[in-house]
């Protein structure tokens, strides 16, 4: 507590930082995301219009964190602290990137609504592909959940351990899902 009342003009100077490090971020996603969606507009492809929808949110995060991740190590802060917000920044990466990954699982799912019409008269093998690309998806949100719990897990050293060994029973898991769906 003293190091922060000594130290206070270095705290409020690394706090405007950062804070302007995540503003200038967020308008640089806006700003990027705007004319990607103008760009998607124009197609007449379901993807990239998809691609776009389902990437925005996580999207929006990934980028400030990167940059908020890139400025800590300039901020005249004790290494501790510094640390703690580099692993801070870490564990929010991996969650933005694992929700990035399930969101692009949705396109997927978009795509087989346009190829795979339910609106026609036979839709037989329509509903049956996308009912396998919905399990599908469930799947890998279950799978990339459970990688990235254990990939967060390994970041701390005392939970090592278990991350690791929550890491090979999905990759066990996955095995056994994959020789299941063929």
């Amino acid at each position: 507590m003293a190091d922060l009342v000594q130290n206070w003009q270095a705290w409020l100077w690394s706090g405007g930082i950062l804070a302007a490090a995540w503003l200038i971020s967020l308008l640089v996603h806006k700003v990027v995301y705007s004319a990607v969606l103008r760009v998607s507009q124009r197609t007449s492809s379901v993807i990239d219009d998809s691609i776009a929808r389902h990437s925005r949110r996580p999207a929006k995060y990934i980028l400030p964190l990167v940059v908020v991740f890139i400025s800590v190590g300039g901020l005249p802060l004790p290494v501790e602290f510094r640390d703690g917000i580099r692993h801070a920044v870490a564990l929010g990466l991996i969650a933005s990137f694992a929700w990035l990954i399930v969101s692009l699982t949705r396109v997927a799912e978009d795509f087989s609504e346009q190829k795979f019409r339910l609106d026609v008269r036979d839709n037989l093998s329509a509903r049956k592909i996308q009912t396998q690309i919905q399990v599908l998806r469930r799947v890998v949100v279950v799978i990339v959940g459970i990688l990235a719990l254990s990939m967060m897990l390994m970041t701390f050293p005392a939970v090592r351990q278990l991350g690791a060994s929550i890491l090979a029973s999905a990759g066990l898991a996955g095995l056994v899902i994959g020789f299941a769906a063929r």
